[in-house]
């Protein structure tokens, strides 16, 4: 456990020091908050009142999709899946490192948003902070099971970058944060529930926490972990 703990302060360190990860999960989410921020208080008819919830959704998927998915990658390269062989390290271990780590990077964004947003944009606070604080911590961790499937299973880093963005595209688009969901065609809201961001700004928009947004997203969970165990075992036996 103490290894484990110790390896995972040196992902954090080590992000810390990474260009790429300040850019990633500080800068762009950032800049692009101010932009859309800007843009849909100006637009929208009492955007404020939803402007945290939905800045905050969009924050978090962009930067878990963008960012875990090339890190993984580099991660379970085959020269380092045989060091850790060599040193009887655990495949799963790198993983969830990695996953911890990024985990207190979106929080800290998501810190940022909330402290920016009713400052900069007047945006009003949530309903029920409860509910909220479930619906953004799910939406961390839903993202980031999703986004580390996705450097497990795709070895191209091209080709994992198009996955992120066909994934990320719809679940902002059909999640309700752009326009109500209840101006999409119904098959289009039914694709949208497969998506965490649908869950979690309903959860995080409440006055109260709904089980019935609860568990489509600890269900995406389960999925995603499961997917990942499948895909290390493959990893392993390679």
């Amino acid at each position: 456990m103490s290894a484990f703990l110790y390896g995972t302060c040196l992902q954090w360190k080590a992000a810390l020091r990474s260009r790429n990860v300040l850019v990633v999960f500080y800068v762009v989410p950032l800049l692009y908050f101010a932009v859309f921020s800007s843009v849909f208080t100006s637009v929208l008819p009492d955007g404020e009142t939803v402007l945290l919830p939905m800045m905050s959704v969009f924050a978090v998927s962009m930067a878990a999709l963008i960012g875990v998915p090339p890190a993984v990658q580099e991660l379970y390269r085959s020269d380092v899946r045989g060091i850790f062989a060599v040193n009887g390290v655990p495949l799963w271990q790198g993983l969830v490192q990695i996953l911890l780590a990024d985990f207190l990077h979106l929080l800290i964004l998501s810190v940022l948003i909330g402290i920016l947003a009713p400052v900069c944009f007047d945006a009003a606070m949530p309903q029920n902070f409860a509910a909220y604080a479930a619906g953004l911590l799910l939406l961390i961790a839903a993202s980031l099971s999703i986004a580390g499937v996705i450097g497990l299973a795709v070895r191209n880093e091209a080709t994992a970058s198009a996955f992120s963005i066909a994934f990320f595209l719809p679940s902002i688009l059909l999640s309700g944060i752009m326009f109500p969901a209840a101006m999409l065609p119904e098959g289009l809201v039914d694709i949208g529930g497969i998506f965490p961001a649908t869950w979690s700004f309903q959860l995080m928009c409440s006055s109260a926490i709904v089980w019935a947004d609860v568990w489509p997203l600890l269900l995406i969970l389960a999925a995603s972990a499961a997917a990942s165990v499948l895909l290390l075992w493959r990893l392993r036996r390679r």
